[in-house]
């Protein structure tokens, strides 16, 4: 079994918020390669990723609006940070 962490990246904030929200842990951002004006979000890719991607794109999932809404402003304050890089 490999101990490497399998990175996730996203460029939706809203999305990263949600991973947040769900314990993924945000190890930094890195410019997009098809757009150097965006930053992308980067993220250890768990098991339930990929469930989290259909449900949170299918509308099928549900949250806790105050805790949803405290990992928008950890998510963003992570973007802030990262803006002059």
């Amino acid at each position: 079994m490999s101990s490497k962490l399998e990175p996730f990246t996203t460029s939706d904030t809203p999305f990263a918020a949600f991973l947040h929200y769900h314990n993924h842990r945000v190890v930094g951002m890195k410019r997009d390669p098809n757009d150097a004006k965006r930053l992308v979000y980067c993220f250890v890719k768990k098991d339930t990723t990929e469930s989290l991607f259909d449900g949170f794109y299918k509308s099928n999932t549900q949250v806790e609006p105050n805790l949803y809404h405290k990992s928008v402003r950890e998510i963003g304050k992570v973007l802030r940070e990262n803006m002059d890089t």
